[in-house]
């Protein structure tokens, strides 16, 4: 399984830097510099994993990378669809409608777009990132299948990269109806995730492996519409900025705040190529949108890989 292989070279190198540099390639030295100077001066970090040889190529600010624990914003949504496909709730074909704000539980919640998405099944809602429809998704979801499936993906536990000084992040089980709504849409003070965490969950999704002893098996067809929703998210949805046409990328964006006008926590997790994915990639910035900050600088590190690796 891919998180006792990850595990078994890490092990096996004696220090977690070392195949980054003391046996790297040129190539990878390369992308590490070329990495570093991609994210610049922005507080945050880039990460990849070669999920040929189920390694780790390239970190961008380590101590961030393991340490900092934030919302994981629409990232989570990922993770929302495939407890409700794996659990049979929700006819992924199912159309929901977004106008823009909904009520569920007497509260009312809004979506990130004050004129909605008006007709949106699952590989829509994944793509556009829709609130609206993962509100509806939560609805149907009892607040145990949604806990049981961050736990799958070993949330609140470092990550199989078993980096020394890792952070485990957060997940706080509390027994509150209305916290589904907030965890299914990544805004919950009670989850919060790192980048190594986030870029371990990119890599089990990339290779559709199965995890550990739970009953998800991604390489099955229940969860072809989160493969779509995350391809047609860099092709005409919320992760555009991310598309480098010639990697054939997928992905997700995500940002956290508290207003729409606030700058923080921008995330983009991200594939490549579709069909046969040779790397996974994280982006977490301090400040920023997912949209129109995070995903610029995956196109960027896409871009360079492909280049240095495929030219």
């Amino acid at each position: 399984m891919l998180a006792k292989k990850i595990l078994l070279v890490l092990l096996l190198s004696n220090s977690f830097l070392l195949p980054l540099f003391s046996q790297g390639s040129q190539k990878i030295n390369n992308l590490q510099k070329e990495c570093e100077i991609i994210l610049g001066n922005r507080k945050g970090s880039i990460g990849i994993i070669d999920l040929k040889e189920e390694k780790i190529i390239t970190i961008v600010n380590p101590g961030l990378f393991k340490t900092k624990a934030v919302k994981p914003g629409s990232l989570i949504k990922i993770l929302v669809a495939i407890s409700a496909l794996n659990n049979g709730t929700v006819n992924p074909s199912a159309i929901y409608y977004c106008n823009g704000e909904a009520l569920f539980h007497n509260s009312k919640f809004a979506c990130w777009t004050k004129d909605g998405h008006q007709k949106v099944d699952m590989v829509k809602a994944i793509a556009q990132s829709c609130n609206i429809y993962f509100y509806h998704v939560a609805s149907k979801l009892l607040l145990s299948d949604i806990y049981r499936t961050y736990r799958f993906f070993q949330f609140n536990e470092r990550s199989p990269f078993n980096l020394s000084g890792e952070s485990p992040g957060l997940l706080k089980e509390v027994n509150s109806e209305i916290e589904k709504y907030y965890l299914a849409t990544g805004r919950s003070e009670n989850l919060l995730v790192t980048p190594a965490q986030m870029l371990y969950l990119i890599s089990a999704i990339a290779k559709r492996d199965v995890l550990f002893n739970s009953n998800i098996d991604l390489k099955s067809k229940t969860y072809e519409p989160i493969y779509d929703g995350l391809r047609n998210s860099v092709l005409n949805g919320t992760s555009q900025e991310a598309n480098y046409i010639p990697f054939l990328p997928a992905g997700k964006t995500g940002t956290f705040a508290e207003q729409y006008t606030a700058q923080t926590s921008a995330w983009f997790i991200g594939y490549a190529p579709f069909n046969n994915p040779e790397i996974a990639i994280v982006v977490y910035l301090e400040k920023g949108r997912g949209s129109s900050d995070a995903a610029p600088i995956a196109k960027k590190v896409f871009k360079c890989y492909y280049e240095l690796f495929h030219q």
